[in-house]
């Protein structure tokens, strides 16, 4: 009775609803590897953290546009392929402020500041959206908590503040080894798939 009713649970349970526990371990691998890189090297390391934030939220947006195009039928369709379009236009223009003669690292790094927040209340809209149906996925909220701080960081400070920099690199720190322990947590807690149809199933044993 008790194995029935854990089982039970397990199945029920909203954070086992698509929840893939492996790309929640390298998102938090990399944002930890991200965070010591920065707190390792803060004054020199502002600059890299803009372009590769607005690097990460490029491919990010680039893959939730080619999801919504393949699952066309989400409840939260509309606002996945508008937060796909702001991330994919604020990433593009960050990545290009190298190259950019309009674009100066200030402007930059407020477009990227309100670019994550918007990104992330997007996706905290689309966890509403689609409660029922896909559950409360824990590592979309953790990504999005992290993306609304670094948000709020870019927003603050002067451009040659190395504390920001420090700062932003313990939350990246912290947020990825938040990912990693939840997608731990999943392993071992998932349920093995079903048996394909036509798969004989093993005897039980007579003893």
């Amino acid at each position: 009775m008790k194995d029935q009713t854990r089982d039970l649970l397990q199945k029920s349970a909203p954070w086992q609803r698509g929840a893939a526990w492996q790309l929640l371990v390298a998102e938090g691998a990399i944002l930890v590897i991200i965070g010591i890189f920065i707190v390792a090297n803060p004054d020199g390391a502002s600059d890299v953290i803009r372009q590769l934030i607005a690097a990460i939220l490029l491919v990010n947006s680039a893959v939730i546009a080619v999801n919504g195009i393949r699952q066309g039928d989400r409840p939260a369709l509309a606002l996945n392929m508008f937060r796909a379009g702001i991330g994919a236009t604020v990433g593009t223009i960050v990545v290009l402020e190298s190259v950019s003669d309009y674009l100066d690292a200030s402007t930059s790094r407020i477009i990227l500041g309100w670019g994550l927040i918007a990104f992330a209340l997007l996706a905290l809209a689309g966890v509403v959206v689609e409660r029922e149906e896909r559950g409360l996925p824990i590592g979309r909220l953790v990504v999005a908590g992290f993306n609304i701080v670094i948000g709020l960081l870019f927003l603050t400070g002067t451009e040659d503040s190395s504390s920001r920099s420090t700062v932003i690199g313990i939350i990246a720190i912290v947020f990825g080894l938040l990912l990693v322990a939840y997608g731990v947590f999943l392993a071992r807690n998932a349920t093995p798939p079903p048996p394909e149809l036509g798969e004989p199933t093993p005897p039980s044993s007579p003893i």
